[in-house]
């Protein structure tokens, strides 16, 4: 069983990036809940704390279909949205209790971001123009599968920590390897105009190296120092041309409007929330959002913009702690077994799981991806992470 539940897992990490797939995506993800479910009660195993955070978070989700305008869209929010990557955290942390399916894993997720580079690649290489990939309904056979820029650059983020805990690895063959995903992250960054994503890239390597610094001599922290300055600028030169390219400045964006008024819809139910739910957000943009913020941006009336904004609307300041205390359990497990005390490859992964951790507060920071493949995805990259460093302290 233990062996079924990588595969589906390694297969699920493989298709996450794609569209087109929510079928296969749900049925991989649903099979592999059920499945260590399965497991976990027949080895009368606890979960990880994280786990305990996380089951009230889906039971105040599931609650709120109560006092929701649309019940359905609520349950069915709580199904793809918390219980299906809740599943897949759990196979994902029962599974990397091994070394050769912890690899599996890592290399499948990348393998995944690596045929969206792919498809970069082929897009320039036959001569067609980028705007085939800035619109997210895709060409058949060459971007079939392309997510659209956003869910692109948020898989780009979020596989940039398992790029650099392979570059740090004493293989050669594993180096070269994570900086050949290091560059397609980099180029789905380049493709999709997207601004934030490169503050979000830096932030994760500094998370990566702030983790390790402590452990590292003179030398290292000295060329850790050095590259970390060298891609400060280059992230800097990449979100300038981004915001030239897209005729944008800081000083005119509109999301600090929609901060404000998407507060006020939060401060409406500021307890409880409006109940979980994408179309719950819509309907209260389409209420709540000024005629003003409309005409000059439609966008931003689906959603805040801001992933723990997001949260607080939906399910107010009860669900915006609780989902805090879920990260913060996920950290004090990192900081646990792969912090202070930790050494070599277990320091490693706890840079790792840091960097990803930053990644994805980053990069939603002024977007919510947060969504079916993209939640699927952090907690299942998470789960791995932590399995692995749970495996590696018993050892």
């Amino acid at each position: 069983m233990n062996r079924v539940l990588a595969w589906l897992l390694a297969g699920l990490f493989v298709i996450l990036p794609f569209a087109h797939v929510p079928a296969l995506r749900n049925l991989l993800s649903l099979a592999a809940a059920v499945l260590v479910a399965v497991i976990l009660v027949r080895e009368r195993r606890l979960p990880p704390l994280p786990a305990w955070p996380m089951a009230a978070w889906i039971a105040l989700g599931a609650a709120s279909a109560l006092w929701s305008a649309d019940p359905p869209a609520t349950l069915h929010s709580v199904l793809y949205g918390m219980l299906l990557p809740a599943g897949i955290f759990l196979a994902a942390w029962r599974v990397a209790a091994d070394a050769g399916a912890f690899d599996r894993l890592r290399w499948a997720a990348a393998g995944g971001v690596l045929c969206l580079g792919v498809m970069v690649a082929v897009v320039f290489a036959t001569g067609r123009p980028a705007a085939v990939l800035l619109s997210d309904a895709g060409e058949s056979n060459v971007t079939y599968y392309w997510p659209g820029v956003g869910v692109a650059s948020t898989f780009a983020a979020l596989i940039v920590p398992f790029a650099l805990f392979a570059i740090a690895s004493v293989r050669r063959a594993e180096r070269y390897a994570g900086a050949v995903i290091l560059a397609a992250a980099i180029s789905l960054a380049m493709v999709s105009q997207n601004r934030i994503v490169w503050p979000a890239l830096l932030l994760s390597c500094a998370a990566f190296i702030a983790w390790l610094w402590p452990a590292l001599g003179v030398a290292p922290r000295r060329i850790s120092a050095g590259v970390l300055c060298v891609a400060a600028v280059a992230a800097w030169g990449a979100f300038d041309y981004a915001s030239r390219e897209r005729q944008l400045e800081l000083g005119s964006d509109l999301r600090l409007q929609a901060w404000r008024e998407w507060s006020g819809i939060a401060l409406e139910k500021p307890l409880l929330g409006h109940g979980l739910g994408r179309s719950l957000l819509r309907g209260e943009g389409e209420r709540g959002v000024s005629q003003e913020l409309r005409q000059r941006s439609p966008f931003y009336l689906s959603h805040g913009h801001n992933l723990l904004l997001d949260v607080a609307v939906q399910l107010g300041v009860l669900g915006l702690a609780i989902y805090l205390a879920l990260l913060g359990a996920l950290l004090r497990e990192y900081w646990r077994l792969g912090g202070a005390g930790a050494r070599g490859r277990l320091r490693l992964l706890g840079a790792t799981a840091f960097s990803l951790l930053v990644a994805m507060i980053a990069k939603n920071s002024t977007d919510d991806f947060m969504d079916q493949a993209v939640a699927i995805a952090f907690w299942g990259y998470a789960g791995v992470l932590l399995g692995r460093l749970d495996a590696n302290s018993r050892s």
